[in-house]
């Protein structure tokens, strides 16, 4: 969605030709947004098959939209049979920005960081919340924790093959080192941030062959 209340932006590039990292920007009934970011364990074909089945189960669920951390719960009902058969597992952030408040509900699946930049401001802030990744316990409760955003504020949403890019000496690049970067990576606007976020993971990797799916999202406030 791009409106008078915000605007997205996201790109995924994968490891292998299809991967298991999926990014949504789901309009809830003119009210607000709901932003999923969410990495299965694995690459290939099985990674992005159980990434399909993610996507179907959140998109049957979305009268959930408004509360994050319960619609991780039900999802996590709904797909953690499945998962345990298959030993793997999901991690995922789910977040509700809400237009009239603009605020931001954030529940997390024991996924990496979101990264919140203020308006004119240079310093960054982690998005956590509380919450094991889906498919190990199908009763976990999931923490929703809320944002109070204004116009000009960013955030950004990762998977961790962005952090944990090695280079040749096998330093891997780390949240905080990435982090480090984002006032760079914003400075041109929403529109370069893609790019730029990748150029920072590429030049750490000094040209090494790309380990893992590497997925962002941008929201930017109105």
């Amino acid at each position: 969605p791009q409106n008078e209340h915000c605007r997205l932006i996201g790109k995924c590039v994968t490891a292998l030709a299809v991967g298991g990292d999926y990014i949504d920007a789901i309009e809830i009934r003119g009210q607000g947004v709901l932003l999923i970011i969410a990495d299965v364990m694995g690459k290939g074909v099985p990674a992005a098959m159980l990434a399909t089945i993610f996507r179907t189960a959140i998109r049957s669920r979305l009268n959930l939209a408004e509360t994050p951390g319960w619609l991780l719960s039900k999802i996590d009902e709904q797909i953690h049979e499945e998962l345990g058969h298959l030993n793997m597992f999901i991690t995922a952030q789910a977040a509700y920005f809400s237009y009239d408040k603009k605020t931001l509900k954030l529940s997390s699946a024991g996924h990496c960081p979101a990264f919140l930049m203020k308006s004119n401001e240079s310093a960054t802030e982690e998005l956590t919340a509380e919450g094991i990744p889906l498919g190990i316990n199908p009763t976990d409760i999931y923490e929703e924790r809320i944002i109070n955003l204004s116009a000009g504020d960013r955030v950004l949403f990762i998977t961790d093959g962005i952090y944990e890019i090695e280079n040749a000496s096998g330093q891997m690049l780390g949240i905080e080192g990435f982090s480090k970067h984002l006032p760079d990576i914003w400075e041109e606007g929403l529109d370069a941030v893609p790019e730029k976020a990748l150029a920072v993971v590429s030049k750490h990797s000094q040209g090494s062959d790309f380990q893992d799916d590497k997925t962002l999202m941008a929201l930017e406030v109105l």
